[in-house]
């Protein structure tokens, strides 16, 4: 630790000492200027809405020491995580699944993607959607969609350097190839199939009673 880290430590240290922690209206005061100093705070305190909503815009991650009432809130954990994205590893179980708040993580910090529950991550239009926003949420997508051409190639499409999430069957795939290269060429291919497959079938269409006509003769 530093000698600044430690000052800052100590009056960090001394401030606490100095409040009533009890009082919520020194309380408040102090969270304005340091929002993890709600640690310090009573139990009481810790769970009023007013109170936490204070420490969490000064600083997302203090939504640890809410209450866990609090910090099942949905209108809570969706200001701490847009404070700061990575706050989202304090929020309830179910609001690390809930839709709105990952995707509020996600434009904060893609990286905090990572503390969304296994379902999300794992939820193929979801991690389109997330990777919609930032490409290299694939990092954080369950093994199976790193493996996903579709979604690999969404995200490849838009930053190529996310090609190093995808997954080894991906990876083998595109082998030497410029992966944005090759999924350009794939996402042609795939728009024009519809009308080779249309061509074709016009073909077998003549080809067939010219075919007959022969047997005919």
């Amino acid at each position: 630790m530093s000698i600044d880290d430690s000052l800052s430590r100590r009056h960090v240290l001394d401030s606490a000492g100095a409040i009533n922690w009890r009082d919520k209206n020194q309380v408040i005061d102090a969270l304005k200027s340091n929002g993890n100093m709600l640690k310090y705070a009573s139990q009481e305190l810790q769970d009023d809405r007013e109170v936490v909503l204070v420490a969490i815009k000064a600083n997302g991650h203090a939504l640890r020491y809410a209450s866990e009432n609090l910090r099942a809130d949905k209108d809570i954990v969706l200001v701490a995580v847009t404070q700061q994205g990575t706050a989202l590893q304090y929020a309830s179980k179910d609001l690390k699944n809930d839709s709105d708040v990952v995707m509020a993580t996600i434009e904060q910090n893609w990286n905090a993607f990572g503390w969304a529950s296994k379902e999300r991550r794992g939820q193929k239009s979801f991690v389109m959607k997330a990777i919609s926003t930032s490409p290299k949420a694939l990092h954080w997508a369950s093994d199976e969609l790193k493996n996903d051409d579709e979604v690999v190639m969404a995200a490849v499409l838009q930053d190529e350097d996310s090609f190093g999430y995808a997954g080894e069957n991906i990876k083998r795939e595109v082998g030497n190839n410029n992966p944005t290269k090759y999924y350009r060429s794939k996402q042609l291919y795939e728009k024009l199939l519809p009308e080779i497959e249309a061509m074709h079938r016009h073909e077998v269409e003549i080809e067939e009673p010219i075919q007959k006509s022969r047997l005919k003769i």
